[in-house]
């Protein structure tokens, strides 16, 4: 039996998407996962647009979003004018449910249960929706993405949540503790900081006598 095409599917329109609300974090569950193939469409000259398969999701994720801004959402201290989350670190997590899997990898079997589908695909989708349906005022927020992909025969869905870090105010700035230890074996390997050129010593003007 020939598998489905992904590439080439058709963009419907999705219902909205299913949200969960709690005082440190928001669910998203959405009915489809969108690849990179099919986040955007070639035009001419070279040119890239958002594919209807994108505006589905968008309008999904903000359908969905809608009906919780006045109410449940406008009950929490996330932030204001409406917007879900306009302050503080957070974390993203998003697993991608893929409806087939891959039996064949480079020429070769697959040697565990290979969603057809990249675990870094659904990842600027969920980004990008979210600060699209006014959930963030700005993804720089989100300072931690953990991705997965699934294989969920016949399911396509993309899990998506936001979880607020602890942000630590010390005398000099703010730090986000949560992350700085969950990278904590990374850390040794970034660049240090270059040292400042030295400034040049301020010449003196005699004194006249």
């Amino acid at each position: 039996m020939a598998k489905e095409n992904l590439h080439r599917r058709k963009a419907v329109a999705l219902p909205a998407a299913t949200v969960s609300v709690t005082s440190d974090a928001i669910a998203i569950v959405v009915p489809d996962v969108v690849g990179k193939n099919s986040s955007h469409t070639g035009g001419r000259g070279g040119l890239r647009f958002i594919s209807g398969h994108t505006k589905a999701f968008r309008a999904s994720v903000e359908a969905g979003v809608g009906a919780l801004l006045m109410s449940q959402l406008a009950c929490t201290d996330w932030g204001t004018k409406g917007r879900a989350v306009a302050a503080g670190a957070w974390r993203l997590e998003v697993v991608g449910a893929w409806p087939t899997k891959r039996d064949v990898v480079a020429g070769k079997p697959a040697d565990f249960l290979m969603p057809c589908g990249d675990a870094d695909a659904a990842i600027p989708q969920a980004l990008d929706a979210l600060q699209h349906a006014g959930i963030l005022d700005d993804d720089a927020r989100v300072v931690e993405v953990r991705a997965w992909n699934l294989y969920r025969r016949g399911v396509r869905a993309t899990i998506m949540r936001l979880v607020r870090l602890d942000v630590a105010a010390t005398a000099w700035s703010s730090s986000v503790p949560e992350r700085d230890e969950a990278i904590a074996h990374l850390l040794p390997l970034v660049p240090q900081s270059p040292e400042p050129p030295a400034k040049p010593a301020r010449k003196r003007k005699a004194k006249t006598t």
